[in-house]
């Protein structure tokens, strides 16, 4: 009878306590504190605790604890119902409640040192973990496996490899390196280090594996640019037929991340949709798998069918179209989600500055950047470096220093962001005079830093100082001169007329030329006109990567200059055969509002005005003989284009629209995504000259400054 009326008293409990949240709980607590007292072991309450805990229902969770505090626990279940509440603090996302409980328990035991340990891993108070560690050790408590496991996942979180060894060291000197669960946080520990060999070593150790094995070694190639293994392992999982979890497709989906592992990517999507895993966190993953490989409008489905849009879909889908040039999309989609109430995190204004840099948009980067403290962001790094990058990327240098100077903890990138925005914009001796400064300052260089001073050295026509600093890379920091370091001499012993000599570098370098140094080769070879050169460099890239479009219009231009126009349009005939064409995009910003054009763009309101702008600039330009002295590229002299000589390229409609729209006297700024062509870049010149108005041009690698007819360039593309 009593264990009946025992039984009876659980149901009632259980049944008052999902309503819980309908009655005000001094209402219920005068009900039901006699009840509960009656309760044998007061295990009725532990058993509403667990339900809890797998609910994640903290409200309902904090009324029983309220009533255990209230009642007491059963003396010989004290310490049990405290590791039951810390638990299901942990579960609901509590923290600092579970710190609280736990600070005022009369007595521990393992688990409740362990129970706690993890719940400060999982919710990133790592520092605190640690400290409960060392204090769990003062206290004379042996850990066990599962507390090691926990401790190993704090130096997971703070990837510090030496003292998750030193953790490593313990286990195996108490004997607990053979369990799964270690194994599977050593696998994590290394992988998260970037040391997969050793990941591997321990998931090889693991007699059986279970889901959570195999997707920490997953992860751990995926995230360390092993994209083949991750992707054989994922296949093994299925052959061994064990059960994957959302973490096992999101980690095998980062591993497809390059346009050719696109048909992988859409194979482990078909196992998502066939094993009903299409969870939302599961489909930004997706989203993110389809932007990179350059699936965008895939991506943008994948987004729509998102049910529950937070702030990390937002993000992925945000930084989407950063990274296909889509600037005024992801700028658009912000203004979406303040709407939603969405608050942004660091991420979400990294990736909109972003897009405000590839379009110009100087006007809305800076109320971005007001927003930076009001979010509590200001001690952000990398928020902070992409401000200045931002700025530079402007053409707002002025602005770029003072955010530079407002970083109190100035690291390499920091310096790398100020040295590239002074690079870009082409003040070339500044960034000379910063990066002595960056040595004063004792912060050492690395190879990103050494790009941005060869190209200043570059275009300032420095060549010995050029010399001096890719000779100290190596020996004064140990940076092995890359590809990029190369094409930066080359292509400065190009500019200086010394083609012979770009070509001995090329020929002393200890790695093959690839593209990039070949591309500085061909373009050394073109201002020079040394066809044969170029000829032979163009066609060394076509084979080394005929998708890369330069050479084919390298090749057509030096097949034109002699008038071989059957060659010509071969070239043509190859290059659509092989190149994947990005589209080209070009903003302005007028009135604080950002205009986009792309070639023959006739969408803009003002398109017909655009349109008889330019042909108002080519009928004043055939009058100078504009046209005797360019040769269109891809294009037979004989054959006009049917643009005319002003071609219909995205960055001539804008210049056409900034004629129109920005007050005389004013320079027309205008944003391109790709590298500007050799016959917009003659037109603007002679445009500039005819209507004696400054154009910037700010293409993919710097700022083009037309002035009088001139271009800050030197012509040199």
């Amino acid at each position: 009878m009593r264990r009946a009326y025992a039984g009876h008293e659980i149901v009632v409990i259980r049944k008052e306590a999902r309503n819980f949240l309908h009655v005000p709980l001094p209402v219920f607590l005068a009900q039901y504190s006699s009840l509960c007292r009656s309760l044998p072991l007061a295990r009725d309450c532990l058993t509403l605790l667990k339900e809890c805990t797998t609910t994640q229902d903290i409200a309902q969770g904090r009324i029983i604890h309220d009533l255990i505090v209230r009642n007491g626990p059963a003396p010989n279940k004290r310490l049990l119902t405290s590791n039951f509440i810390i638990d299901m603090y942990n579960a609901c996302g509590s923290c600092n409640e579970a710190l609280n409980e736990f600070s005022v328990m009369y007595e521990r035991n393992v688990y409740s040192w362990t129970i706690i340990i993890t719940t400060c891993v999982k919710h990133d108070q790592c520092s605190s973990a640690l400290q409960l560690f060392r204090q769990m050790q003062l206290e004379g408590i042996c850990a066990d496996e599962f507390t090691y496991s926990s401790m190993l996942g704090v130096f997971t979180a703070q990837e510090s490899l030496t003292q998750g060894k030193s953790i490593h060291a313990c286990i195996i000197a108490c004997g607990f390196h053979g369990g799964a669960i270690v194994l599977t946080a050593i696998v994590n520990l290394y992988g998260k280090c970037g040391r997969p060999e050793i990941a591997r070593t321990a998931f090889d150790a693991i007699n059986i594996k279970d889901a959570a094995s195999w997707n920490s070694m997953i992860a751990a190639y995926a995230y360390n640019a092993h994209p083949k293994e991750a992707l054989e392992l994922y296949h093994q999982m299925q052959q061994n037929k064990v059960m994957p979890s959302s973490n096992t497709f999101i980690s095998a989906l980062r591993a497809c991340s390059t346009p050719e592992a696109l048909l992988d990517g859409k194979r482990i999507h078909a196992d998502i949709v066939g094993g009903n895993f299409c969870s939302d966190l599961v489909k930004t993953a997706l989203l993110s798998m389809y932007s990179s490989c350059a699936s965008l409008d895939e991506a943008q489905t994948v987004f729509h069918e998102i049910r529950q849009h937070d702030v990390v879909s937002f993000n992925a889908m945000i930084c989407a179209f950063v990274q296909h040039d889509r600037g005024k999309d992801a700028v658009d989609l912000y203004g979406q989600m303040w709407k939603k109430g969405i608050k942004p995190t660091c991420a979400t204004l990294v990736n909109v500055l972003s897009a405000c840099s590839l379009l110009g948009a100087t006007t809305r980067g800076r109320k971005i950047h007001m927003l930076v403290p009001e979010n509590g962001f200001e001690f952000d790094n990398v928020l902070a470096t992409t401000i200045v990058s931002m700025y530079g990327k402007c053409g707002q240098l002025a602005d770029a220093w003072a955010a530079f100077t407002r970083i109190c903890s100035r690291g390499h990138i920091t310096w790398n962001a100020i040295l590239n925005a002074y690079a870009q914009n082409g003040d070339n001796m500044r960034v000379l005079e910063l990066f002595k400064q960056m040595l004063h300052d004792e912060v050492k260089p690395d190879e990103v830093t050494y790009i941005s001073v060869l190209y200043a050295c570059s275009h300032s026509g420095s060549l010995k100082d050029a010399q001096e600093y890719f000779d100290s890379m190596q020996k004064n920091y140990g940076i092995e001169p890359n590809s990029k370091h190369y094409a930066c001499m080359i292509d400065l012993f190009g500019r200086a007329g010394l083609v012979e000599e770009a070509e001995n570098l090329m020929k002393k370098m200890p790695i093959e030329p690839d593209t990039v140094v070949l591309t500085a080769y061909s373009g050394a070879c073109r201002v020079r006109n040394d066809t044969i050169r170029g000829k032979w460099a163009a066609e060394r890239i076509m084979a080394l990567d005929p998708r890369i479009e330069a050479p084919y219009i390298a090749l057509s231009n030096f097949y034109a200059a002699e008038g071989r126009w059957k060659d010509v349009a071969e070239v043509r005939r190859k290059m659509e055969q092989n190149v994947q064409k990005r589209t080209g995009r070009s903003w302005i910003e007028v009135e604080n509002i950002v205009h986009e054009f792309v070639t023959r763009d006739q969408s803009h309101v003002q398109s017909k005005d655009i349109y008889e702008t330019l042909h108002h600039f080519d009928e004043e330009l055939k009058k100078t003989g504009f046209f005797k002295e360019t040769v269109s590229v891809l294009n037979d002299t004989n054959k006009r284009s049917e643009d005319g000589l002003v071609c219909h390229h995205s960055e001539m409609l804008a210049i056409a629209f900034g004629f129109l729209n920005v007050p005389e006297g004013g320079p027309i700024c205008v944003f391109k995504n790709l590298p500007v062509c050799p016959d917009c870049h003659a037109a603007t010149k002679a445009i500039s000259k005819m209507v004696d108005r400054e154009v910037v041009i700010r293409d993919v690698y710097r700022f083009h400054h037309f002035v009088n007819g001139r271009c800050s360039c030197g012509d040199y593309l």
